[in-house]
Parts: C-alpha cells; structure tokens; sequence
C-alpha cells in the first residue's frame, strides 16, 4: 500500500515538496483513548503532542493527514508515534459540538463525496436532509443523497421526485440490503485514492451499507425501533474502511444533534426555491422577513412557496447565525487569553533582564 491508497495528493498542501514522506500517516480512526492511523509502513496508534493536548480530539477528524515522529513501541506494544502537525485540508464534515459548548468538532477530512443516508420509512424528515447537506457544502464536500430501505415503501418514487424537486442537482441514489439495489451505483463513486462519508441517523442503514460495499460484516448491525421507525446507535466511533473495488469509506455513528454553522450563503443555495424567488427582491440583501419587494415573501402569499420550506430555511438561517456568533465570541476570548499570557511572560523576562 502507498500514498496513493490512501488518498494522498500534493494538491491541498503548500510547500509539498518539503515534506518527508516517510513520516505521513493518515488517521483512520478516533477513539476515546485512542487514534489509529495509517502510513506507507503499516498502522500506527497516534498521541498528541502537547499542542493539541489543550484543543482535545475536536480538532482532528478520521481522514486527517498528519506528520509524525519517529515511531516507538507503546505500552500497547504497538507501532506507535506524536503527532507533530496537521496537514491542511481540502475538505472537512463537521459541526458544532452537542451540548452547551461552542466548539467546531471535525467528523471527516480529506473526503470527496458525503453519503448522506436517510431511509423512506416515517422517520424520513426533509428538514434534517438540508441540514446535512448545508453541512457538506460548507465543508466543500459533493453530497450524494441515498435513499435506503426502499423495500420498506412501495411509493418510494414519489418521495425520489419531492427530493429531486428540493435538490435538482444532487444524485439521489435508491437502495436495497435485501434486494441489492443501489450497490453498484454507490461503488461507481469510489476510484483508487477516492474517499466518501456516510452520514445520517442512528438505524437508517449506514453500517448495512458500509458492510455491502466492504463485502463483509465489520460494523454491528441493529434493527430499527417498531413503535415510531427510529434507529438505534450501532456505531460508535468514526473509523476509515477500505473498499475492495477501491477508495475508502469513513463510517460515523448516528447523529442525533447536527448543529452547523458557516456562511449562510450555504444555506440559502440549498433551499432552490427560496433561491429562485430572491433574484426579483428588491434588496440584494434581503433577508425575506420584514423587506419591502421581497418576492420571497410574496411567493409565500401567494402559496407558490410552501409554509413548511420557508420555516425550515429560517429556521437554519438563524442557527447558522446564533453558532456563528458564539463561535466568534469564544474566538475573540481564546485571542484575549493568548495575548494576555504572551504581555505577562514578555514583563517577566524585561524585569529578568533589568536585574
């Protein structure tokens, strides 16, 4: 196995020409007490240096390319090294942290295409479909729409056509575990050195997928709940898969919170209706709520937009603002903090130089 396996490329990365291959390893997976990686010698059980020690696991996602230290044998007695530093990236998934923090926490890097995987029985919801697709935009990823289970619903074209209607220039790809339907269209995305996601919620089939394309059984499977179609967590940590046909897909625990954040443009691309009217507003910078001209409200009047599609993008519209706020406000404290330190260590060494 090579750089090239793994998804290696010089294009996303300044001064390539400098690095020493040799000491490139990609992450496969993140777990509680652990990070596996991936290099040209085999795999490796990663540490933290000490300055990512105080950013935690957040900022590392499954993907990653990294520069390591010269390995060692852990108390594992595994191949084992630091991370010395991150590589930048060319695409990321990621999101707010659930809870009541406001850290950006990174799910995938490094990745082409974003599966997002969302089955056709009652627990379908359109609303949580943008949401993941606002998230891959942000991340400049290509999201891929799988429809799975479509043995549950006889009628499942129709909802192809709702879908299609909302996102007319995203694939959407219908699937079967039972009747292997779709399989074969989601293998055609995957290439040597090509890397997907697959997103969604708990029990609406990712690790069914994941083994199909990996023709075996590495992640544990549960059946949904029959009171109300909603899934169970099977999975529990994000970890990197290799595909026999070629390329790797990274596989995610369900997602019961997806806060997002980033450029609001994002949102309003995904919403293509909303988007269409807002060529004839008035304002440039309407924000199709109280403006004058606003064509959008208008559409909303005279029911050619529907109720539900314009709550939805408002209501994303002010998530993405009120992320964006806290996350800009933990920033500016975080900058405070360091200049504050860096003052007090610079008066330090002046009275250690006067005495």
């Amino acid at each position: 196995m090579d750089l090239l396996d793994l998804g290696w490329t010089y294009l996303f990365v300044e001064n390539s020409e400098t690095l020493d291959v040799s000491k490139l390893a990609r992450i496969s997976a993140i777990h509680r007490s652990h990070i596996e990686a991936l290099s040209v010698n085999g795999e490796l059980n990663l540490y933290l240096s000490g300055k990512y020690l105080s950013s935690g696991l957040n900022v590392i996602g499954v993907g990653d390319w990294c520069e390591v230290s010269p390995p060692f044998i852990d108390e594992q007695n595994k191949p084992s090294a630091i991370i010395v530093k991150l590589l930048p990236r060319y695409s990321k998934i990621s999101r707010v942290v659930a809870g009541i923090k406001s850290d950006e926490q990174v799910m995938a890097a490094n990745i082409h295409y974003a599966f997002i995987v969302t089955s056709v029985n009652k627990d379908f919801n359109m609303n949580r479909l943008h949401r993941y697709i606002v998230v891959a935009k942000e991340g400049g990823v290509q999201p891929v729409i799988i429809l799975s289970k479509i043995d549950l619903n006889n009628d499942y074209s129709e909802l192809v056509e709702k879908i299609n209607k909302q996102f007319p220039n995203i694939d959407i790809l219908p699937t079967s575990i039972l009747s292997k339907i779709g399989i074969g269209k989601i293998r055609e995305y995957f290439t040597r050195g090509v890397t997907g996601v697959f997103l969604g919620s708990s029990g609406v089939g990712k690790s069914s997928l994941v083994n199909e394309l990996l023709e075996t059984s590495f992640q544990l499977t549960k059946n949904i709940r029959e009171d109300d179609d909603k899934g169970r967590h099977t999975t529990t940590s994000r970890q990197l898969f290799f595909i026999p046909s070629g390329g790797m897909i990274i596989d995610t625990p369900g997602l019961r919170e997806l806060q997002i954040f980033g450029d609001v443009e994002n949102v309003r691309s995904t919403f293509k209706d909303i988007e269409n009217f807002s060529y004839k507003c008035k304002f440039k910078d309407c924000t199709h709520t109280v403006e004058p001209g606003c064509s959008v409200l208008k559409a909303l009047k005279n029911g050619e937009l529907e109720e539900e599609v314009y709550s939805s993008y408002n209501k994303l519209v002010k998530e993405v603002e009120y992320s964006n706020r806290k996350m800009d406000k933990k920033l500016a404290a975080n900058q405070k903090r360091k200049w504050k330190n860096i003052t007090k260590s610079m008066r330090v060494k002046k009275k250690l130089e006067n005495k």
